[in-house]
C-alpha cells in the first residue's frame, strides 16, 4: 500500500477545547478517529484560540473577556491529553482576551493579553506545569484607532539574541503597585513585539521562580 507519514495535528477554536487528529502528510488528509469530529483526543477548555507546543506538552490560552481568562498546560501521550494545570493571565485585571502564547523551550512562557493590554511571563516547571505569574507588563500604547485600540497587545517573541529578544525601540517603564506582585525597578528597557513608544508598568513576584532568567 501507499506509504504513510502520520503526524499529530492539534486544532483550537473559539468553542470547547483542543482536538488532536492523525494527519497523513503524504496524502494531505486527516485520518478519521473515533472521537468527536473524527478526532483521536480532546482537551476540554473554553476558547483555546492559540497554542504552543514543545515536546509532548501543549500550552494554550483561553481567550475569555473577563477574570476567567487563563493559560492551560496539557501533556499529550499519543492517544489522549492529561491536564496539568492552569494559571490566570491577569491579576485578575489586565488579563482579558489572551490571544498569543509562546515558549522558548527553556522554561519560559509568554502570553499576550489583547483586551487586557498586557504581556504576562511565567516559568514552566520540569513536568510542564505553569508556575504562578512571574512578570506582568502593562501597555499604554494602543493603536491608531483609539475607539477600539486603546491598549491592545499582540506579541511575537523573537530569538535574535535570547529567549525573548528585545525589539528595536526603547520603551519606558514606570512603577506601580499590584496585589501579590511588586513593582520592578524603574528603568528604560527593551521589550518584544511593540512597534511604537508608550508607557509601561511592570510587575514581578517578590521571589522569582527557579529557571533561566529572561
Amino acid at each position: 500500500g501507499q506509504h504513510r507519514d502520520v503526524h499529530t495535528l492539534f486544532v483550537g477554536n473559539y468553542a470547547d477545547g483542543i482536538y488532536a487528529y492523525d494527519f497523513d502528510l503524504v496524502k494531505g488528509e486527516i485520518l478519521p478517529g473515533e472521537g468527536e469530529y473524527g478526532s483521536v483526543a480532546k482537551a476540554p477548555m473554553p476558547n483555546p484560540s492559540y497554542m504552543t507546543i514543545f515536546g509532548n506538552h501543549v500550552w494554550a490560552v483561553s481567550e475569555m473577556p473577563d477574570a476567567s481568562a487563563a493559560v492551560y498546560a496539557w501533556r499529550f501521550d499519543g492517544d489522549g491529553f492529561t491536564f496539568l494545570n492552569s494559571q490566570p493571565t491577569g491579576l485578575p485585571q489586565h488579563g482579558e482576551d489572551p490571544c498569543y502564547v509562546a515558549t522558548d523551550g527553556m522554561g519560559n512562557l509568554a502570553v499576550a493579553n489583547y483586551s487586557g493590554g498586557s504581556l504576562a511571563i511565567y516559568k514552566v516547571l520540569e513536568d510542564g506545569r505553569i508556575a504562578p505569574m512571574d512578570t506582568l507588563v502593562l501597555s499604554g500604547i494602543g493603536g491608531p484607532d483609539l475607539s477600539r485600540q486603546d491598549k491592545r497587545v499582540q506579541c511575537r517573541c523573537h530569538r535574535r539574541s535570547g529567549p525573548y529578544a528585545p525589539g528595536r525601540q526603547e520603551l519606558p517603564h514606570r512603577r506601580a503597585a499590584a496585589p501579590g506582585l511588586r513593582p520592578a525597578a524603574h528603568h528604560h528597557g527593551r521589550r518584544p513585539g511593540f512597534r511604537d513608544r508608550g508607557t509601561f508598568r511592570r510587575y514581578r513576584r517578590p521571589e522569582p521562580h527557579i529557571g533561566r532568567p529572561l
